[in-house]
């Protein structure tokens, strides 16, 4: 009872927030490293990767869940559905706190940043706030205070983006490039996809405006100043999340262009390499485990390039040429 208490709460102070942080988990969990991403996050909810699925299958939009849970309803979903929601909103909340801007201080936002506004107005801005309970936020807290800090934006992958936030390290445990230019940052970020209940949108793309401190041997600037090679996660913090949102639905008449691109950043796990022969079998059973989901589409979607290349199919026989070609590069 508690612990819905405080995932209660927790939707009550701020909703939008909440949504967030579903959404860059889900498209953690829609990579097919999803493993490596979210292997100290998977331990501590205590759940499998199949029991996630089966979770946000079922799970509604979150405004629903909160207004269940203020009118006392607590048995309208599996313990496992409060579980994994307590994990991430609260658990995870403590490490880093998320919070969103109203839209009338963005503009007050990128004065006091002293930063250009973006071309492309964001969809949402979310305040990252993390806890000096972490390791990492403490071992950046004391280069704060003894180097020189510059602000910088990163596009960061999307599904890279909770493990970064949560954990604190760099994406594939490598150096990331930082850029002090908005407008760079804007066309590097990848769109990904992301849960399609939220409201931020079920495609997504995030640039990270963040601080970090120039420290020898750790923090490589450029000779154009413009750039600045991080090989070290306490070297870096995140302080705000520029969200773009988008939605399918709001978009019934898309360029059958936009729609094919769309459908292969659904097939991305698809495009990872096929494992060795000459590994184990489990492994290659393994594999097929992990993108069973994506793998059941591309055969959909394969039995439709049958239909006729033209007439009332002909949008669809496009589609399906797509995931023909991205099924290709998986299987070789």
């Amino acid at each position: 009872m508690q612990q819905l208490q405080q995932l209660q709460r927790c939707l009550q102070t701020d909703l939008l927030a909440c949504d967030a942080r579903c959404s860059l988990f889900v498209a953690a969990v829609h990579s097919y490293r999803y493993e490596q991403l979210l292997q100290h996050c998977l331990a501590e909810l205590q759940l499998s990767i199949d029991d996630i699925y089966a979770v946000l299958g079922s799970l509604e939009r979150l405004e629903l869940l909160a207004a269940q849970l203020q009118q006392g309803n607590y048995g309208g979903y599996e313990a496992r559905v409060y579980r994994l929601l307590h994990g991430l909103l609260v658990q995870h909340g403590e490490r880093v706190a998320l919070s969103t801007l109203q839209a009338a201080e963005f503009e007050p936002l990128y004065a006091h940043l002293q930063i250009p506004k973006p071309s492309c107005r964001p969809t949402h801005i979310l305040e990252v706030t993390p806890s000096l309970k972490c390791a990492h936020t403490q071992a950046y807290a004391r280069l704060q205070a003894t180097h020189q800090l510059r602000l910088g934006f990163y596009a960061v992958p999307l599904q890279q983006l909770y493990a970064m936030l949560t954990v604190g390290g760099l994406p594939d445990n490598g150096p990331v490039r930082i850029t002090t230019d908005l407008e760079e940052a804007l066309q590097l970020a990848q769109l990904g996809v992301a849960w399609g209940a939220s409201r931020l949108g079920a495609l997504l793309r995030c640039v990270a405006i963040v601080e970090f401190a120039l420290v020898p041997q750790l923090v490589q600037v450029e000779q154009d100043n413009r750039h600045a090679v991080i090989s070290d996660a306490s070297c870096l913090q995140i302080s705000y999340l520029l969200c773009f949102g988008e939605s399918l639905a709001a978009q019934p008449e898309a360029p059958q262009r936009q729609l094919k691109q769309q459908l292969q950043q659904l097939l991305l796990p698809l495009t990872s390499p096929w494992p060795k022969l000459t590994e184990r079998a489990g492994a290659l059973l393994h594999w097929a485990h992990g993108n069973k989901y994506s793998l059941t589409l591309g055969v959909y979607l394969m039995c439709v390039c049958l239909t006729p290349p033209s007439g009332r199919c002909g949008l669809f026989h496009s589609l399906a040429s797509s995931a023909a070609y991205a099924l290709r590069r998986g299987f070789l």
